[in-house]
This record gives structure tokens, C-alpha cells and sequence, in this order.
């Protein structure tokens, strides 16, 4: 495997796990949060690790839990601090559909009934060393604009 695709997967897993660990503390539908004093270790995140694929109808996060999301997942760290990774959100539920629209029908059945849709993306050209672009693998063609939040 290359070095860049394993960072690639290293990375997703990083904001996947700090998700996983800010998610269970996303309002209710009955609008209530749970109290910060209980916040899991570490390892006890991973060791609890799951794969979600079946999202309760009715739930909501509101913009301000998922740019915590968003600005957890950033404090992970990128190949020679490049901060390669830029996230698109969906809040909506037409941007949400738009979204599921791109993503086949397997994922589309896989995040039925989820309240927002996270699309992670890397800058072109940034995620290796200058030094070693010859020798690079090569990276997908992905949009360079700013992370956007979108209603």
C-alpha cells in the first residue's frame, strides 16, 4: 500500500474516531445534552469503536456540534503539518439528499435518516513532501475551496 493512501486511511481514522466521541454527545431529539464530566479516554474510544449504519429518524445536530466535530477532527495530524483536509457539510435535508444522490446506493442505504452529511476531501498536490513529488503517488483531482457550511 502506499505511504499516501495509508495516510490517507490513518487520517479518515482520526476524524472518524473523534466523531464517534463527540457524537454521543449530540442533542437528543428532546433537545437535551448530556454533561461533559463523563468524557471517554482515548483508548476507551477506540476500544468502543463502531461502524454506524442505522441512524435514529428525528435526531438533529445543530451547526454548532458539528463545526466541534469539524474542529476536533483538525486537530489530527497531517503529513509534515500540511493540513491537506477540507470538509463539506450538509445540514439541510435537500442538501443531504443532494449529497446521497453521489454516493451510490449502498451508502445512501447506510446513512438513512442521518441528520447531516460530512464529505471529507484533500487539497491536490499538498499531501507529500515537495522533495519527493517525483517519486509521489499520485493524488485525486479534489476541489481547493475553502470549507463551507451549507444549509
Amino acid at each position: 500500500m502506499r505511504l499516501n493512501t495509508l495516510y490517507r486511511k490513518m487520517l479518515l481514522a482520526a476524524a472518524a474516531f473523534a466523531a464517534l466521541a463527540l457524537l454521543q454527545g449530540c442533542s437528543s431529539p428532546e433537545g437535551g445534552s448530556p454533561a461533559a464530566a463523563s468524557s471517554p479516554t482515548f483508548d476507551e474510544v477506540i476500544s468502543s469503536r463502531r461502524s454506524i449504519r442505522d441512524y435514529q429518524a428525528g435526531t438533529t445536530i445543530s451547526e454548532a456540534e458539528v463545526r466541534t466535530l469539524i474542529s476536533t477532527a483538525q486537530d489530527a495530524p497531517s503529513w509534515a503539518n500540511t493540513q491537506t483536509t477540507r470538509y463539506y457539510v450538509a445540514l439541510s435535508e435537500e442538501k443531504v439528499a443532494a449529497v446521497k444522490e453521489l454516493i451510490g446506493p449502498f451508502n445512501a442505504k447506510n446513512t438513512a435518516n442521518a441528520p447531516v452529511m460530512i464529505v471529507s476531501t484533500f487539497v491536490t498536490g499538498r499531501s507529500w513532501p515537495s522533495s519527493a513529488s517525483a517519486s509521489a503517488p499520485p493524488t485525486p483531482a479534489v476541489p481547493t475551496a475553502s470549507p463551507s457550511t451549507t444549509s
